[in-house]
């Protein structure tokens, strides 16, 4: 079904309210992300017709924002997405490289209704070119005051009881994404957990919620244990990239974790290897199966057993890993080994293995180029893209 149909786009006249919107966005500086000329000029015609003349271009395809382009200093990015029709690859990239605090329009040619809502549901606002671009100048407007929700990534580790190590892994493993991304990134220790974050960073955090920076593009914050598993706060809409730390304790929420595979993008459920602990996860996951038989949509969202050794993992005393993979009947995605010292656990962030989950949740596994090659052929021509940010390994 079509969104708009077939209808002119003739230049406006005599427009009564051009004053009154040229006043409130005259200032925005504002970045064009498009291969196509003529879009651009359209674009650029329509901004300077309300005197916004602070703009820049660039005539990339949106898929190499990665490698080319800085956008924290603008105040409105336009994404031409062409005739990419690929929710989850839009939503990843926005959600990787757009500051969530900057107005951003996607701009393409397709007309589905269905597409539209399914980038509406993430927050991602959708513009049909030649049909609604002409109104580009009365939706900044309307929006200026409106406060962006655009939700980031989140990711929530999930701790199957307490003394997993969860807390520091989410940790160490958001403080490698910092390293290797400059995006703002909020870490929340859930009100479910240990309320011991402050110890981990080794810096005061007062338990009532406030948010504590840490580095230029990381902040943490303790939840409040009253409501709790909060994953709507006003605050964390600033951020693009939310990583939860949550623990179930003694007792498995079936509401509570509905809500965790709702709003997360991505879940790492993380054991050690004490049997309570796998139980849980196994648990865990014929929960996540009866969901995915009501929404077999959340099936494409991303998740992980992480096996968490912070023990010393003794082999005759201890679960192997094909036997806990075979008790579960899901293998093992994730495994990060025992740190021998408080020295290295200090600087787990720096290890290998954390590097590499932090590639693993934030990154791509092929260059962007290579990911653009399959994205299109034959020219403008598009191929149907299987990548996504948010796509589980293993069901």
């Amino acid at each position: 079904m079509k969104l708009f149909g077939d209808v002119s786009t003739e230049e406006k006249k005599d427009d009564p309210w051009k004053d009154r919107i040229e006043g409130k966005i005259s200032l925005y500086k504002v970045a064009i992300v498009s291969e196509n000329p003529e879009r651009v000029e359209r674009l650029k015609s329509i901004l300077v017709l309300y005197n916004i003349v602070r703009i820049q271009v660039f005539e990339i395809n949106f898929a190499l924002l990665k490698d080319e382009v800085e956008l924290d200093e603008f105040d409105v990015i336009l994404i031409d997405i062409d005739t990419n029709d690929d929710v989850e690859f839009i939503s990843a990239y926005l959600t990787q490289y757009i500051p969530v605090n900057s107005i951003a329009y996607v701009i393409g040619s397709n007309d589905s209704i269905s597409f539209a809502h399914e980038l509406e549901k993430k927050g991602i606002k959708y513009l049909l070119n030649d049909v609604q671009i002409d109104n580009l100048p009365m939706l900044l407007w309307q929006g200026k005051n409106e406060i962006q929700k655009r939700q980031g990534n989140i990711i929530t580790f999930l701790g199957c009881k307490g003394g997993v190590g969860t807390s520091q892994l989410a940790y160490h493993t958001v403080k490698a994404i910092s390293r290797i991304s400059k995006i703002p990134m909020l870490l929340v220790q859930g009100g479910s957990g240990s309320f011991d974050m402050d110890f981990i960073v080794e810096k005061p955090i007062e338990k009532d919620g406030s948010i504590v920076e840490l580095d230029d593009n990381l902040s943490v914050r303790i939840e409040p244990s009253k409501p709790g598993w909060d994953f709507k706060d006003d605050s964390i809409y600033k951020f693009n990239l939310v990583v939860f730390d949550h623990n179930l304790n003694s007792i498995l929420s079936v509401p509570q974790l509905n809500n965790v595979f709702a709003v997360s993008n991505t879940v790492i459920v993380v054991i050690n290897r004490d049997p309570y602990s796998i139980k849980v996860a196994k648990s865990i996951l014929e929960e996540r199966n009866r969901i995915i038989m009501r929404d077999d949509q959340l099936a494409d969202k991303r998740f992980f057993i992480c096996l968490n050794d912070n023990k010393p993992f003794n082999k005759k005393e201890m679960l192997a890993d094909e036997d806990i993979a075979e008790f579960l009947e899901h293998p093992i995605d994730i495994k990060q080994g025992y740190f021998a010292s408080n020295k290295k656990l200090q600087e787990a962030h720096t290890s290998k293995e954390v590097k590499s989950i932090a590639t693993l949740l934030i990154g791509i596994s092929e260059s962007p180029r290579k990911l653009l090659n399959k994205l299109t052929t034959n020219g403008n021509k598009k191929k149907k893209s299987k990548f996504s940010l948010f796509k589980s390994k293993s069901k």
